[in-house]
């Protein structure tokens, strides 16, 4: 059984641009136990600066520096009875921007043999702070 798919995707936007591509592309499974590898690149396409999760509170609002372009990310085969599994922890992780940029791969084990062409829903989840900076200025004049 030859199986053979190309993919998309609906995406929420906000101030990251998430892109997923899955290879190869198209893609063709055989056999059970074959890899897709996921990449999906992070491009921040908003003014400010994303930070890790949870690092703002009533208490705590500054965002130190290890923790500015830094996001987390969950990568989750979805669907009832998927064939697909995660095979490590390259699908749940934190990833660092660099210049506004970064890259996931993400391999996932296809556990059974398919028989028709079908889908192989995926959940992306990025979860991150978002800051902006403003700036004003005022002069005062004297009468």
């Amino acid at each position: 059984n030859k199986i053979t798919s190309t993919d998309t995707f609906t995406a929420t936007r906000g101030p990251l641009d998430i892109d997923v591509s899955i290879i190869p592309d198209p893609t063709v499974v055989e056999f059970a136990g074959e890899l897709l590898t996921g990449q999906i690149l992070i491009t921040n396409i908003g003014d400010g600066t994303p930070y890790s999760p949870g690092q703002i509170s009533a208490e705590h609002y500054s965002i130190s520096e290890d923790d500015r372009n830094n996001v987390t990310i969950n990568i989750i085969p979805k669907g009832t009875g998927t064939v697909l599994e995660k095979v490590d922890n390259s699908c749940e992780t934190d990833v660092l921007l660099v210049n506004n940029k970064a890259t996931v791969m993400c391999d996932l084990n296809i556990t059974s043999e398919v028989s028709v062409k079908q889908s192989y829903p995926l959940e992306i989840r990025v979860a991150y702070g978002y800051t902006t900076e403003e700036q004003t200025s005022v002069t005062v004049t004297g009468k």
